[in-house]
């Protein structure tokens, strides 16, 4: 297949491109700047991390009154142990950013799915 083209008779596009992986946060090591990515994360760094985001996430909302439920939706799902959890989020007030926090901790939940199965 080349890239771009459709997949199909149809025009339908299908575009194998890899997930964004943003850094984490940035450390300094021996003097450089250093991105850190999720796959960079023992297993021990991945517990602390999903404590700390999963409070963030449960909590992102916690001013924010509901006074018609309409303006709410079902977000992205935040994957636990064994299963999956619906997050309520608004439909306008920081939708991107409780997201970017979903989709973050995902990862770390994959990363630690990872390492304990090595």
């Amino acid at each position: 297949m080349k890239h771009g083209k459709p997949l199909n008779g149809e025009g339908n596009m299908i575009y194998d491109m890899p997930s964004p992986n943003p850094p984490l946060r940035k450390a300094c090591q021996d003097g450089k700047a250093k991105l850190i990515f999720v796959q960079d994360l023992s297993l021990e760094e991945v517990n602390e991390e999903l404590s700390i985001r999963y409070e963030e996430i449960k909590n992102f909302y916690n001013d924010v009154s509901c006074t018609d439920s309409e303006e709410w939706s079902v977000g992205l799902l935040l994957r636990s142990e064994c299963c999956y959890e619906p997050i309520a989020k608004h439909k306008t007030i920081d939708s991107i950013e409780i997201n970017e926090k979903i989709e973050i901790y995902n990862r770390i939940m994959n990363r630690k799915h990872q390492l304990e199965c090595i």
